[in-house]
């Protein structure tokens, strides 16, 4: 069992483009690219992850932005 969090960027950019590429290409998304992730970055200061969880030959992705919660209107201070 392993899970690992991949950055859009550096060394980790191309391990997030080695795991993507297991995939078949009907089961790949452009929204798990980490160019498009890093499209939030460049807009909105978010940065973008890889949540990659394997356990016995089972993969599973979750792309997301990594941002603080306290900008979340419900959050804010008040």
């Amino acid at each position: 069992m392993s899970l690992r969090i991949l950055a859009a960027g550096g060394a980790d950019r191309s391990r997030w483009h080695e795991v993507l590429e297991r995939f078949p290409a009907h089961l790949r998304d452009l929204h798990y690219l980490p160019e498009y992730g890093l499209i939030y970055r460049d807009c909105y200061g978010h940065e973008p992850r890889l949540a990659v969880y394997e356990e016995a030959g089972i993969t599973a992705l979750r792309a997301f932005l990594r941002r603080p919660l306290g900008s979340l209107p419900f959050l804010a201070e008040t």
